[in-house]
């Protein structure tokens, strides 16, 4: 009765995902990412989660820039009030929905959290966008002369 797909839509389906081929009245044909199709039983479907992602309207980008732990707060702010600007200005960033806030102290690194939504549903363009904003943000951070922690661990040997 339900019909929370139909040909065409990308769907995942517990371990799998995929765009449907085909739906018969006993199973759904999944052609998966790697091009191999998946037969699964409607009555499995029928009992778990289904997420489609062909009803997207628009696509969430999270972005955790990790800062140095000696940045002064002040540069945090003004970093902060720049990356805003540039999102602003962004015609394919829903505007309502950009956060940019200071959000944790971890270890070493201080936390800069920046939440917002293309205006897209398209994948590859959604990827074209991030890498657009990644840019724009990275030469932002270079300028500032802010650095970015890094992972990195240092072990000393004595003998």
């Amino acid at each position: 009765m339900d019909k929370p797909f139909k040909v065409g839509d990308y769907i995942t389906v517990s371990n799998y995902s995929g765009t449907v081929e085909d739906i018969t009245f006993r199973s759904t044909k999944i052609r998966t990412v790697e091009n191999s199709i998946v037969q699964i039983p409607n009555s499995i479907i029928s009992s778990v989660e289904i997420e489609n992602s062909s009803e997207i309207k628009k696509r969430r980008y999270n972005l955790n820039l990790e800062l140095m732990i000696n940045t002064k707060t002040k540069k945090i702010e003004i970093l902060k009030n720049e990356i805003l600007s540039i999102l602003n200005q962004n015609e394919n960033i829903i505007r309502d929905s950009i956060n940019v806030h200071f959000t944790d102290v971890v270890g070493n690194r201080l936390n800069l959290s920046t939440v917002f939504y293309f205006n897209t549903a398209d994948y590859t363009e959604f990827l074209d966008l991030k890498e657009e904003v990644n840019k724009s943000i990275l030469d932002l951070i270079d300028r500032s002369n802010i650095s970015l922690a890094n992972n990195l661990q240092a072990i000393e040997i004595k003998k």
